[in-house]
């Protein structure tokens, strides 16, 4: 089956497989997971088409949170700059 990197990147970043790579890892200073619980951790492959608008949904998600942490961080300039 074929998986394209970006679908595969934004499932391993969920919050469900954080967690799951979490149980996983091992090391106290620098976690690490065997390769063999990595390879046997279950992956959804929906069809291409799904997993590229999988992968597009989170570029937007992400590129939407830097835009709200500017904007944020401007009115905190402006705020900044009008109470001195």
């Amino acid at each position: 089956a074929q998986v394209v990197p970006a679908y595969l990147a934004a499932l391993l970043n969920s919050s469900r497989y954080l967690a799951q790579l979490q149980a996983l890892s091992a090391g106290s200073s620098i976690p690490s997971i065997r390769k063999s619980e990595l390879g046997a951790l279950p992956i959804e492959l929906p069809p291409l088409e799904t997993q590229y608008q999988v992968a597009e949904l989170r570029a937007l998600h992400l590129q939407e949170l830097t835009i709200y942490h500017d904007i944020i961080h401007e009115k905190r300039y402006l705020y900044e700059a009008i109470a001195q």
